[in-house]
């Protein structure tokens, strides 16, 4: 299990993006970074994302995308 908070949140995409395989699940909170290729990269792991609606710091739309 991976997980990080805010840029520790976008490490976590990044990071497992790199080795997909590497981490039986993730839990970003309040992370930025998911796009298409990393989305497809973790299409298959298990990912549990947490933000908060009113986070004035890391806009919530970086995590419903």
């Amino acid at each position: 299990m991976r997980a990080g908070v805010s840029m520790g949140g976008g490490g976590v995409w990044a990071v497992s993006s790199m080795d997909p395989r590497r981490f039986a699940a993730i839990a970003p909170v309040c992370g930025s970074g998911i796009d298409t290729e990393t989305a497809r990269a973790l299409a298959h792991t298990p990912t549990w994302v947490w933000h908060g609606a009113n986070d004035a710091v890391m806009p919530v739309e970086l995590s419903d995308s």
